[in-house]
């Protein structure tokens, strides 16, 4: 696309976008046209303001966990893992995806970390 602006207006007063910049707008417009919006995941999941994955835990789990962490820190990921599917019984992610225990272990791991760190 830069080549044919360059060959329809070879003695333009004006300097043309670098490639980059121009499939970056072309992915732009795209996303626009389908619908996806950047922002859009970011509205649906939260992050810890750091860099990082978004997380897939639903907020009233996350809730748990970190009530879990913040009242026994000693307890064991499975058995929280364990209290959370017999809460929740058909627990489902952000994304519509079904999470099982290791996705669950990890994010109660976090939760006790982020608990620790603000003790």
């Amino acid at each position: 696309m830069r080549e044919r602006l360059m060959e329809a207006v070879p003695n333009a007063r004006y300097s043309l976008p670098s490639v980059a910049e121009i499939q970056t707008r072309i992915s732009a417009f795209v996303m626009e046209s389908k619908g996806n919006t950047p922002g859009m995941a970011q509205d649906t999941r939260r992050t810890t303001g750091k860099r990082g994955r978004k997380s897939k835990v639903p907020d009233e789990v996350q809730e748990f966990l970190d009530e879990r962490a913040s009242a026994n820190p000693n307890i064991k990921p499975r058995d929280v893992v364990k209290a959370i599917r017999e809460r929740f019984q058909d627990l489902v992610g952000i994304d519509g995806v079904a999470l099982d225990d290791d996705q669950l272990k990890r994010a109660f791991t976090a939760a006790k970390k982020r608990q620790q760190s603000l003790n």
